[in-house]
């Protein structure tokens, strides 16, 4: 892990302490991580492990990552649609059953 941090600290130019590191997928009976998902300093990337070559490579572009104020955002922005649809529905199926009964 200590090769993928410098690794992404670098290319990222972001300060080691800043990068939160999420093991995305492992392999062998030993669970070894093989994929890593780097975010730090507003940006985002995966990086791959190659064992034939015992390296770690970037295997994404550089992203912006989304800060938590967005995520919370986009989560309520679902709520909130998923509430109006429901909603819609309801009224549809009432609409619907006043037209049958008359």
């Amino acid at each position: 892990m200590k090769t993928v941090t410098a690794r992404a600290s670098f290319e990222l130019s972001c300060p080691q302490d800043q990068l939160e590191l999420t093991v995305l997928s492992t392999e062998g009976a030993r669970k070894l991580a093989n994929q890593i998902g780097v975010t730090g300093c507003g940006q985002k990337v995966v990086y791959v492990y190659f064992s034939s070559t015992d390296t770690w490579t970037s295997d994404s572009a550089i992203t912006p990552a989304m800060t938590q104020r967005e995520e919370a955002y986009k989560e309520q922005k679902a709520r909130q649609d998923q509430a109006a649809e429901e909603e819609r529905r309801f009224e549809e199926q009432q609409s619907y059953q006043r037209g049958v009964s008359q």
